[in-house]
């Protein structure tokens, strides 16, 4: 039993640095390369709010991350209504992450949707200097017929 013990032990105290290489290998900071949706149904992606984003999400080595984006075509609000629509083309979040195989973990303590906020998980791809972010399928309630839709989310490293 104690030897059992010791085996598991080992075994958690060698799967500690693999998890710490994982998020290592996500430190820097990475440019929005593009941010679509997909179609469960099959029909093509395309640009989320049909609009081109642009932002920066940094992954902190202290486990930390923090993300800004917008959406193209932005401009000063001159009333309450356009300042109210600039919230549906603006994501801002900062949370903890852990990344590990495949899935990421973010829990998100501040966002700009307070929606947002709490444990996220994601798909995420990183190969190089690119990384690919997944969400889970969903009904999407904001199109008409609320289909079933993921955000795929990629990102170029720009600084370590």
């Amino acid at each position: 039993m104690h030897k059992l013990l010791g085996i598991m032990l080992g075994l958690l105290l060698i799967s500690e640095p693999v998890l710490a290489n994982d998020n290592a290998r996500l430190v820097g900071t990475w440019r929005l390369a593009s941010f679509d949706l997909e179609f469960q149904n099959g029909s093509p992606s395309q640009p989320y709010l049909g609009k081109k984003w642009i932002g920066y999400t940094v992954f902190a080595p202290d486990g930390r991350t923090i993300s800004v984006w917008e959406a193209e075509g932005r401009e000063v609000a001159k009333n309450d209504e356009e300042r109210a629509a600039l919230l549906r083309t603006v994501h801002a979040i900062t949370g903890t992450y852990k990344y590990e195989g495949g899935t990421g973990v973010t829990t998100i303590d501040v966002a700009s949707n307070p929606a947002q906020r709490g444990e996220q998980v994601r798909g995420y791809r990183l190969e190089g200097n690119r990384l690919q972010v997944t969400t889970p399928w969903a009904p999407n309630p904001n199109l008409s017929g609320s289909p079933v839709t993921r955000s795929s989310v990629k990102f170029e490293r720009v600084a370590q």
